[in-house]
This record gives C-alpha cells, structure tokens and sequence, in this order.
C-alpha cells in the first residue's frame, strides 16, 4: 500500500510540473546535459557492484571494471574533465531489498566528495536494471541532497546558499522529470528538518506558527487557521487542552489548521493529525515534533506542486509542556 502510494504521488508530481522547477532551496540543482562540461571539479556515481551494465558511460565502466571495491567509496581518475570519481557500489542487491540502499550510498559518496575538497560535484544517475527498483535515481538524488542541508541553528555560519549540484543522465528529458520531482520534495524535506531539528525552544508553539505563516505565504495554496483561545480549546479539544500550566502564556499552545484546496474538482480529500510538543525538564528539553514537521513538509511539497483533485486538512497540535510545575 504504501509503495502504491508512493508511485501514484510521483506521477501526479510529475504530471503537475512544467519545464525545470524554479528551484527555492539554498543550493542550486542543475541538470546538466553533457558529462564533458568545465564547471564542475569531480563526479559522484552510485550503482550496483559489480558496475559491469554496457550502458554506462564508456570512460566510467572501463575504469571501474579494472578495479575492484571493498569499502563504501573509492576514489578513481577517470578520462573526463573533473578527472576524480567517487564511486559508491550498491552491493548485496536483491529485488526484495530497500531502493533506500541507493540514498545511503549517495550520502556516503557526497560527504568523501567534500573530504576530498570536490566543491563542484556532478551526480552521475543511471536506471538500475532492476524493474522493481524504478525510482533509484530519484532516492539517489534525494540523498545526494540530504548533505547540504544545515541546521536551523547553525545556518547564520554555515550556510548552504553558494554551494551547487550538477545532475548528469542519459536521457536528459527524463533527467528533468526528476530534477523537478526531487527539487519539489526536498523542498517540503528542508521544512520538515527545519521543524524537527530546531532547538525545542526556538520551535515553541508561537514561533512555530510564525514558521508556518513564512512557509505558507497566501499565495501558497495553503489555508492557515489557528485556535488559541482557552475556551474554544477546552470546548472542541477537550483532551489537548487538558493539563496546561500556570503561566503558559508566553509558550500557549495552540490548533493550526492547515488546508490545502485547488479550483478543480475535489476527487479525494486526506485529513491529517500531528503532534508538535516540546517538554521541558530540568536540565533538559525533550521534542515530539516529528508527525507535525512530517505533515508540514507534506503540505509544502503540495503547495509547490500544485497537485490537483486533491484536498488536504491537516491540524497540527501544538504544545509546550514543562514537568515538575503545578498544572491547573
């Protein structure tokens, strides 16, 4: 079921974008039609082991069939321009294994890019021969993008913004396609890590509306509503609001709404519940934001894609909970 899911959201994303995605995220992601180009200073290639398939690029599979590979990585001189190759070999690949195989090695791959000082990467994605692994080079992608991203907390220091990916395939059409698919899912995923991975406090109830009123402009597609007022909250959410604090005022918790409509005519709608609490104990803080930052990052991927015949409302219940005061 879940794995149907999956398909059917593709080509509805797929279906609902035109031309290359005008990309938000911090980094730029370049589809690239030519493995020749001078602007990039190394590849990334992720593929199963032994990579022995005719179709891969001859300069790539001449040189990494002489070799043989033992470890996660390697590094190998190729006869193309950026010269350095990081290969990372899929290994012990059955039909029935997870394609999660191939964003783990991608990962992997990207961080020894960077340890071997390869600031302009080129991603080098090929269709595995597997029909039961149809959207590899898209996970692939996604967890080449899983490495640039850089904690709330630690982005004034450390930001993404001036770093690039170049993105290299053999039907650049279809290269496309999936540039646009994993552009518009990594920009739900940034929002999703955004909200997960914040300090509890920076993530309180009221700073994480704020979050969302930046995420979900009204241009966006996506409705935003909250309850904050006790009563209502005691009235229609009896169990939410039960054991709320003396002085909460400053972290109140709160309802928000998020719906996600289109003009055209609904054929399903999907109601959504998460929770986004944060508990604060002496000498430490504790968060349960994972269902809220999931739903949120779900609702952004909506919004930029636009998909139709479909409705969303999703309540984020949102919460800060300290221990050992006295509860009303």
């Amino acid at each position: 079921m879940v794995r149907l899911l999956f398909t059917v959201c593709l080509v509805s994303l797929s279906k609902s974008i035109s031309g290359v995605h005008i990309f938000e995220l911090d980094y730029r992601v370049t589809p690239e039609p030519t493995l020749t180009s001078p602007d990039y200073d190394g590849y990334v290639f992720i593929y199963r082991y032994p990579p022995n398939d005719s179709t891969i690029p001859a300069p790539i599979r001449e040189k990494l069939m002489r070799e043989e590979y033992t470890g996660d990585f390697s590094l190998v001189e190729v006869e193309l321009p950026a010269k350095r190759l990081i290969y990372a070999p899929v290994k012990e690949l059955s039909d029935f294994q997870s394609v999660r195989k191939f964003g783990e090695a991608a990962k992997k791959a990207m961080k020894s890019a960077r340890d071997h000082g390869i600031k302009a990467p080129l991603l080098v994605l090929h269709q595995d021969p597997c029909p039961k692994l149809p959207h590899a080079e898209l996970v692939t992608l996604l967890g080449a993008l899983d490495t640039f991203f850089v904690n709330p907390r630690d982005r004034e220091k450390n930001s993404p913004r001036g770093k690039f990916l170049g993105v290299w395939g053999p039907e650049y059409s279809t290269l496309i396609d999936i540039v646009n698919i994993a552009a518009n899912l990594e920009d739900g995923r940034v929002v999703a890590r955004d909200v997960a991975e914040a300090v509890c406090e920076s993530m309180s109830p009221p700073n994480f509306e704020g979050y969302l009123h930046d995420v979900f402009p009204p241009e966006s597609g996506v409705n935003i509503s909250v309850v904050t007022d006790p009563q209502t909250l005691q009235k229609d959410f009896p169990f939410f609001s039960m054991g709320t604090s003396k002085g909460e005022d400053a972290h109140a918790r709160r309802i928000v709404i998020l719906t996600y409509d289109t003009p055209a005519p609904v054929v399903d709608t999907v109601l959504l519940v998460g929770e986004g609490a944060t508990y604060n104990t002496p000498g430490a803080s504790l968060c349960a934001k994972a269902g809220a930052a999931a739903i949120a990052g779900f609702m952004k991927v909506l919004s930029e894609t636009g998909v139709r015949g479909l409705k969303v409302v999703a309540a984020l219940a949102l919460s800060r909970n300290p221990a050992g005061e006295v509860l009303q």
